[in-house]
C-alpha cells in the first residue's frame, strides 16, 4: 500500500536521525491520511527532538482532542509532558491511556516514572508493580520500583528486590548501584562498597535502569514509542532514536 510505503520511508528517516526528512515524510502521510496514528505520534516526536517542544505539544493536544479514544495519543502526550517536567499532568495522561488500553506494561512503567517525581511514591510503587506483573524482570521498571520503595523508606524490600534481580541480571550495573545505595543507607558499608565495585566491573550498556541516588531524586527510564502497539506503528522511541 502507498500509505505503508510512505510511512516506512518516514520511519527510516526518523531512525537515521534525519529530522527534516522524517518530518516531511510524516506530514506527507498525514496529508493523505489525516487520522494516521503512527505518523501523528512520529511527527510529535520529531518536532520535540528538533527543539520545537511547544509545537510538538500543541500537535499532540490537538490529536487527543480530535480522537480522545485513541490510547496512543494520550500516551504520547504523557511522554512529551514527562520530558517537559510536567509530571502530574503526564501521569494523568498515562492514566487515561490505561483506561483505554489496560494491561499495558510499558504505560504502567511510564506512569510510575511520572508519579515518582510528582511526589506520589506509593502510587508509583503500585504502577511499577502492575507493570512488572505484566512484564516480569524488566530491569528499568525494577529500578523505578527500587527508587519508589526507597522514597517511602522501605529499604529491606529494595535490598531483597535488587538481590533477586541481580541473580537474574548479573550484568546490570544499575541494580548493583541500587543495592549499594540501600545497603549504605542501612549502614552496611562493606557490603555497599562490594556492590559499587561490582557495578564498576559490570559492562557499560545503553540500559536505563533507574538508580536510587536518593529517595527524592530519580531518573526516569527512557520511554518507548507510544505507537508501538498500534496498527500504524514503528516510530522510534523518545528520547533516543
Amino acid at each position: 500500500m502507498a500509505e505503508d510505503d510512505a510511512f516506512e520511508r518516514a520511519k527510516r528517516y526518523h531512525r537515521a536521525g534525519d529530522w527534516p526528512g522524517a518530518e516531511a515524510g510524516y506530514r506527507s502521510v498525514l496529508a493523505q491520511y489525516a487520522a494516521h496514528v503512527g505518523a501523528t505520534c512520529g511527527l510529535v516526536e520529531v518536532l520535540y527532538r528538533s527543539g520545537r517542544a511547544m509545537e510538538s505539544l500543541a500537535l499532540i493536544r490537538a490529536a487527543v482532542e480530535s480522537a480522545p479514544a485513541e490510547a496512543a495519543f494520550h500516551t504520547t502526550l504523557g511522554m512529551v509532558l514527562t520530558q517537559e517536567g510536567a509530571f502530574a499532568e503526564a501521569a494523568a495522561a498515562f492514566a487515561r491511556a490505561l483506561s483505554l488500553r489496560p494491561a499495558d506494561a510499558e504505560t504502567y512503567a511510564r506512569l510510575a516514572n511520572a508519579l515518582l517525581p510528582a511526589g506520589h511514591a506509593q502510587d508509583a510503587i503500585d504502577a511499577a508493580r502492575r507493570s512488572l506483573a505484566l512484564r516480569p524482570d524488566h530491569a528499568p521498571t525494577t529500578g523505578t520500583l527500587c527508587s519508589a520503595l526507597s522514597a517511602v523508606g522501605n529499604l529491606d524490600e529494595v535490598i531483597a528486590l535488587c538481590t533477586a534481580a541481580i541473580a537474574r541480571n548479573p550484568q546490570d550495573r544499575a541494580l548493583y548501584v541500587n543495592l549499594g545505595w540501600a545497603l549504605r543507607e542501612e549502614g552496611r558499608l562493606d557490603e555497599a562498597i562490594a556492590c559499587y565495585r561490582a557495578a564498576l566491573a559490570a559492562p557499560r550498556t545503553g540500559g536505563s535502569t533507574t538508580t536510587c541516588s536518593s529517595p527524592s531524586t530519580t531518573t526516569p527510564t527512557s520511554t518507548a514509542s507510544a505507537c508501538s502497539k498500534n496498527t500504524n506503528n514503528g516510530t522510534a522511541s523518545m528520547p533516543s532514536p
